[in-house]
């Protein structure tokens, strides 16, 4: 192993500099919207925090809100990864059951996270703000649920009648829900019993009548 200060140790290149920047100023982004929000989290700070000029932040990610979709990305790349795995269940009804207990396990060991999360969400309803990167975060979810439901439908096992993106709307949406209130009251909401709730009503809901 080579030693810390060991003149031999091999410097960084440009891009690897480059990559070690762009981390420090998600990292600080990150901890400064926990703790302040994202309106009250300035460049200049986010730049202050991370050691580097606002000029090296706008270098980086030409706006804040580039900032905001990169730190949403970190928070949520390892949530996708188990959501949606890349070996898929071809049965939709199992599928969905990786998705809702991926949720489940996320929200459970990495509480802080999901309490970052319901933060920029509650930010992202100011109009004025013209915040997109949740409706990004929805459109994905609608495009990476498409293939299995689309299958479910021609093997018979979801209700055709059914409009695929209002079914993503309420499962996001109850998904947060039952995330929130364990969040605002985890010693009121039994959240294992909530999620397997769920999944029960959402299975029951698309099958074919």
């Amino acid at each position: 192993m080579t030693a810390i200060g060991d003149p031999t140790e091999r410097p960084q290149t440009r891009s690897e500099q480059a990559a070690a920047t762009r981390q420090r100023l998600i990292d600080a982004a990150a901890s400064l919207f926990a703790q302040q929000g994202y309106t009250a989290s300035s460049v200049a700070a986010i730049g202050e925090a991370a050691g580097v000029s606002r000029g090296l932040v706008n270098f980086h990610f030409a706006a804040k809100e580039n900032l905001l979709r990169a730190v949403l990305e970190q928070l949520t790349t390892e949530l996708e990864s188990q959501m949606f795995p890349q070996d898929a269940p071809e049965d939709p009804m199992v599928a969905l059951a990786v998705l809702v207990d991926a949720h489940h396990r996320y929200l459970k060991a990495q509480p802080e996270r999901a309490r970052l999360l319901f933060r920029l969400q509650a930010e992202a309803l100011n109009p004025a703000l013209g915040l997109t990167t949740f409706a990004e975060l929805h459109l994905n979810w609608v495009a990476r649920t498409a293939p299995w439901f689309e299958q479910g439908v021609a093997d018979g096992r979801i209700d055709p009648a059914l409009n695929h993106e209002a079914i993503v709307t309420f499962t996001i949406g109850a998904l947060r829900g039952i995330a929130l209130e364990w969040l605002l009251a985890p010693e009121a909401v039994d959240v294992d019993a909530a999620y397997m709730h769920l999944l029960r009503s959402l299975q029951a809901g698309l099958n074919p009548a």
